[in-house]
């Protein structure tokens, strides 16, 4: 949206100078249907909250909250309908929650399908829960999900499979330069994380006294205490709806032998041995070698997965390695990957790359 008087001069030269009306037109029309959407959930919420079936207490959702202080703003005197003010607060605060978080969590599926594609067994685990859950037949998922949202809560190892990556890949609790020698403990002297560096789901499903459980407060790719991101439940579920549309359809590999092939280099952009890493742009994003030219990615052949196998407890390191925070690099490639159909009924071919 063009809301900046600096934003009309430069595009007045160029060639989308005669396309501004109609972007301009198009995208208060878009904004009339969110608002009009918007304003009738909130006209339902509030039937229920005058109905005292809802509270700020009893529901923790932003439009619960929000009008848990419009509740207090009334001294408790609901009215019949919300003010036409509050109703306006509303529909901005919700309108910037819905769309403040689709840059992080973008970046994160993304990191998710790489470190998926790297880790056949994982996939697997993820796969069966998702059958286990919601049937093998892919062409009734949405419908299942409209029915019955509330079965996203029981994908438990789902969950882990995205705290795990956000820690790896935390893509907006902020940056930290560190040092190769400079460690992180706790006030016993414990390191945070045994095996930093592995891809470990199951440290999130592990008992409190096995050694990989998590420390408080170790896990904050949406930080943490009174002042942690709003939107972490959006993005949490966002997250959880395109793993299960995407893993059992797709199987991925990723094309960086391809793009090192067609781009040959003489020192290949890598950190730590890998070509996935973060650099800062606002938030923590995939890098991109070449923003001009991205890499094109090669359907590959799709395996048929067998039956899913539950990985083994890991087993405790003898001696775990200390996380370091190194610095962030300027340059790499966006992680792509490769995309081919690997259930029946799906398109014949489809290509994706990661982080474009």
């Amino acid at each position: 949206m063009l809301h900046t008087a600096k934003a009309a001069p430069a595009l007045a030269g160029s060639a989308a100078g005669p396309l501004i009306p109609l972007i301009k037109l198009i995208s208060w029309y878009n904004g009339r249907i969110m608002d009009k959407y918007i304003s009738s959930v909130l006209d339902d919420r509030w039937v229920e909250w005058r109905a005292g079936k809802l509270s700020s207490e009893t529901s923790r959702s932003a439009i619960d909250l929000a009008f848990g202080d419009y509740m207090r703003s009334c001294k408790d005197k609901a009215t019949a309908t919300i003010r036409p003010s509050a109703r306006k607060y509303f529909i901005m605060q919700l309108r910037m929650m819905f769309f403040v978080a689709h840059d992080s969590t973008s970046a994160t599926i993304s990191y998710a399908i790489y470190l998926l594609s790297k880790h056949p067994l994982v996939l697997e685990r993820l796969r069966e829960e998702h059958d286990r859950t919601f049937g093998t037949d892919l062409s009734v998922l949405p419908d299942a999900l409209r029915k019955d949202p509330h079965l996203l809560n029981q994908l438990d190892y789902t969950v882990a499979v995205i705290k795990e990556v956000l820690r790896l890949f935390p893509p907006a609790s902020g940056f930290r330069i560190g040092r190769p020698d400079v460690h992180l403990h706790d006030d016993t002297g414990n390191e945070f994380w045994p095996q930093p560096d592995e891809f470990l789901p199951e440290r999130f499903l592990v008992p409190k006294d096995h050694p990989l459980h998590p420390v408080r407060g170790a896990w904050r790719p949406f930080e943490f205490g009174p002042r942690n991101c709003l939107g972490q439940t959006l993005s949490m579920l966002d997250l959880r709806i395109t793993l299960l549309m995407v893993v059992r359809r797709f199987d991925f590999r990723d094309a960086y032998q391809e793009w090192d092939r067609l781009h040959p280099t003489i020192r290949p952009l890598v950190f730590r041995g890998e070509h996935a890493y973060q650099t800062g742009n606002g938030g923590a994003h995939p890098a991109d070698v070449n923003r001009e030219n991205k890499g094109s990615s090669t359907a590959s052949t799709p395996s048929t997965p067998s039956t899913p196998s539950t990985p083994s407890t890991p087993s405790t390191p003898s001696t775990p390695s200390t996380p370091s925070t190194p610095s962030t690099p300027s340059t790499s490639s966006t992680p792509s990957t490769s995309s081919t159909p690997s259930r029946p009924g799906t398109p014949s071919t489809a290509t994706a790359q990661a982080g474009a």
